[in-house]
């Protein structure tokens, strides 16, 4: 049993636990379990505790029972819940932390017990709203018809909200009551941080998807993010009152407006330079691999060793995603000088380490409760400013200091040479230089990686500000001296490790143990032999933030950036990993995603490596379900998608792929750009399924009766020359490019029209009934027989025809060249 001795980890615990009884009281078969306290949500808190306390998990205390008891303040609460009743002086100011902690968290929310008296059993049965339809970039929250979340375990599937799960609901949260208490039971701790993190572990695995209130109007907030938050801000207010070596209560209370906390942000930029620019090719795969996962680490690693170096938990990080971070902590001289300390330190090693191509920047600002509450946007907005003004000038003492590099040769520098896989550093042994073979070993590893081990002795694959990272396939090589212990694959805790849930948004190819090389993945495309590059990305995100999430609460923002991340960190992957038994589809287009290299997934982006032609469909059924998860039209994605030869330079092709994102961007968003086209979701289809597919498919040898295609691909050829033509005369207003339309009329009447007659034997009148006849006559014909301009056709003509004959050539052709 563990017995906690600690007053700071009891505060803690007890704001961990404070509302638990929520998930409890609201199924009848757990009425009562506490007679002398009723059954109230206070009341079956306690009993969960005194269940830990029960099966030898933690020791019994009487501070951990009264905040757990007493987190009210309200009149309208019964006495035997308000902290105001408590006579112990002690007792009572911990309990008030609590209190206000509680409100800060999310005070938006009425006290349930207001209106229980009214006999309504309602708020047993309210599921959770989602917190997507709350958002709106409209002055007023426009109407979007609401939908909630199903009483299930967290995976990436439950994400997914619907439009009513009140059916058996009760049913469900029997379930998931017992399937909770049989996973706490399990929990073996040694130290707190191992009982904390397990709880915090289960708490989000089974309140992820209740709501932490009832009785409002909006039920947007899980339980979950109520909880930590609440932990995290009443431990932060306890090490802000310490600070003083004297708790009082007036102090507590002037939490209200008095900044007594701290958001602590980071943010890592330079991971397109890094990751990216992988020198030759040689092993590009795996080093890609171990680059992706190094560099997300890295910031990862950084915000453990802020709550380390803190003495904080793991629920005092509030945000952590897309190489970013929020930590809550108390505004104190000590954390202020830590901070200063650690930032000289990450900026020392990466400095040193990344040749000042990756900064991190690290910031933090002030804080009050009422912030906290209502207005966390502004606290985001003046740490984005701060954190902005130190990217810009990144360095700069150092690099005054130190304005050249000196490229180290190892050993006694006999022979050095530069290294043919990276091209950057030198070397004098072996194949490759050190990093590079620490970055072929990485990416090996990874693929098979079930735990993520940070250790506190500095040993593992690689380490940052000393702590060691160690990739361990087997739960039976987890070591000792463990600070944490990042599960990614297990669907449960192994419960005697301090142990969150993880997941790095990235799947890798595998032929047997080994990663896929590119060429060997550009072998899975549907005709010439290219890989895709695409990248994603959430259109309008930052405003989305400060301007449509309404009554911006720390656990509403927690919520919907956890949600984000993981739609794309675990959703994409997990459906990645499952297309390896069952393809999906998209309008009866197999994908098999099983030859996807996802190099980058998590925040609100991505980036994929992929065949050409899979990735295209990929990308419309990305928007689909991106879609289908938010169910509000204010989330929109953009993309673009580059094609590139297996031995093109990775980094140029990366670029090129964000050159097209940008391009969607600034085109009206919310679609694709490929082939320096625009293409606008509502027209992807037209695009690819009615013309793409079709000019394919009557281009093949085999389309009738094993006779020669009715498009050739010279024809396609002609065709896209026509289209330029057309393009430069519609953009560029050139007159003489408009010799197209006679081009394209001589050429169809000779080559065309009489094959489709004769092979369909058809008339000219019939020729309207004929398909591939009115494909191309309804691209072409820009001006009918009654001399009207078809402005559709134009239209069409000047957008996307292009895109549509590069998708034909390409899916008919053999080979691995690209035009």
């Amino acid at each position: 049993m563990l017995r906690i001795n600690e007053e700071w980890q009891k505060v803690a615990l007890g704001a961990l636990l404070h509302d638990i009884g929520k998930m409890i009281h609201r199924h009848n078969d757990y009425k009562n379990l506490i007679p002398e306290l009723g059954t109230k949500h206070q009341s079956l808190s306690v009993w969960f505790y005194k269940e830990l306390v029960k099966h030898k998990i933690v020791n019994d205390d009487e501070l951990i029972t009264t905040i757990i008891q007493r987190h009210h303040e309200d009149s309208r609460i019964d006495e035997q819940f308000r902290v105001q009743e408590l006579k112990d002086d002690n007792l009572k100011k911990l309990s008030l932390i609590v209190s206000r902690a509680d409100n800060y968290s999310s005070s938006e929310r009425s006290d349930e017990e207001a209106d229980y008296s009214k006999g309504s059993n309602n708020y047993k049965t309210t599921p959770l709203q989602s917190v997507f339809s709350r958002v709106s970039l409209e002055e007023c929250i426009k109407e979007i018809s609401p939908s909630f979340f199903k009483l299930s375990p967290l995976d990436s599937e439950g994400i997914f909200s619907k439009e009513n799960h009140r059916e058996n609901y009760s049913g469900d949260l029997k379930k998931l009551i017992e399937s909770f208490m049989d996973e706490v039971y399990r929990i073996r701790a040694d130290d707190f941080h191992t009982l904390y993190n397990n709880l915090l572990f289960l708490i989000e695995k089974y309140t992820w998807c209740i709501a932490s209130d009832t009785q409002g109007k909006v039920n947007d907030i899980p339980l979950y993010d109520h909880l930590k938050t609440t932990s995290a801000i009443a431990l932060s207010s306890y090490r802000y009152q310490m600070e003083f070596e004297k708790v009082t209560q007036s102090r507590i209370k002037n939490g209200d407006t008095e900044n007594q906390f701290l958001i602590i942000g980071g943010d890592l930029s330079g991971i397109q330079s890094f990751i990216y620019n992988l020198g030759s090719q040689s092993r590009g795969a795996k080093r890609l691999r171990a680059r992706s996962f190094y560099v997300k680490t890295l910031s990862e690693i950084l915000s453990y060793r802020i709550i380390k170096d803190l003495e904080l938990t793991q629920g005092h990080i509030v945000l952590q995603a897309g190489g970013k971070f929020h930590i809550i902590a108390p505004n104190t001289n000590s954390v202020r000088i830590k901070l200063k300390k650690i930032e000289k330190e990450v900026l020392d090693e990466i400095f040193l380490e990344f040749k000042g191509e990756i900064f991190i920047a690290l910031d933090a600002v002030e804080a009050s409760g009422k912030m906290l509450n209502g207005n966390y946007n502004e606290i985001t907005e003046q740490l984005e400013i701060k954190l902005n003004k130190k990217k810009k000038t990144k360095y700069s003492e150092k690099i005054m200091a130190n304005p050249v590099f000196e490229n180290p040769i190892y050993g006694d520098g006999q022979g050095a040479r530069l290294c043919p896989v990276c091209q950057r550093e030198l070397f004098n042994k072996g194949e490759m230089c050190k990093s590079c073979e620490k970055q072929v070993r990485i990416g090996s590893k990874l693929p098979h990686t079930e735990y993520m081990a940070i250790t506190n002795s500095g040993k593992g694959d690689f380490s940052f500000l000393g702590l060691g990272v160690m990739l361990i396939e087997d739960k039976k090589n987890i070591p000792e001296n463990l600070f944490l212990l990042v599960n990614y694959k297990e669907e449960n805790p192994l419960y005697v490790y301090p142990e969150i849930r993880g997941s790095y948004g990235a799947y890798t190819p595998l032929k047997g143990r080994e990663i896929m090389e590119f060429e060997e993945i550009a072998e899975k495309a549907t005709g010439v032999k290219n890989l895709g590059v695409l990248k994603a990305d959430v259109d309008n995100l930052g405003n989305i933030f400060a301007v449509g999430l309404k009554e911006q609460s720390i656990s509403r923002v927690a919520n919907m950036s956890k949600l984000l991340d993981s739609f794309f960190s675990k959703f994409i992957e997990d459906k990645i990993r499952e297309s390896r038994v069952k393809p999906i589809e998209y309008k009866g287009i197999a994908l098999d995603l099983s030859n996807f290299y996802l190099v980058y997934a998590g925040g609100d982006d991505l980036l994929i490596v992929a065949p050409w032609n899979e990735l295209i469909y990929f990308s419309k059924w990305l928007r689909d379900k991106f879609s289908e998860f938010t169910k509000n039209e204010n989330f929109t994605i953009s993309c673009g998608l580059h094609i590139m030869h297996h031995k093109d330079p990775f980094y140029i092709a990366s670029e090129k792929a964000g050159e097209l994102e940008e391009m969607s961007k600034t085109s009206g968003k919310n679609g694709l750009s490929i082939w320096d086209r625009y293409i606008h979701w509502d027209d992807f289809d037209r695009v690819f399924i009615e013309y793409g597919e079709r000019l394919s498919k009557y281009s093949k040898k085999d389309y009738k009766e094993g006779k020669e295609p009715l498009y050739s691909q010279s024809f396609l050829y002609r065709l896209l020359k026509y289209t330029a033509m057309a393009e430069k005369y519609l953009y560029k207003k050139d007159i003489n490019s408009l010799s197209f339309i006679s081009k394209f009329n001589y050429d169809v009447e000779r080559n065309l029209k009489g094959k489709i007659m004769k092979v369909y034997n058809k008339t000219e009148a019939e020729l309207e009934y004929v398909p591939q006849w009115s494909l191309i006559k309804n691209a072409f014909y820009i001006i009918d027989k009654e001399k009207n301009i078809n402005k559709k056709a134009i239209d069409f003509l000047g957008r996307h025809m292009r895109v549509a004959l590069n998708y034909a050539v390409r899916k008919n052709r053999e080979g691995d060249n690209i035009d």
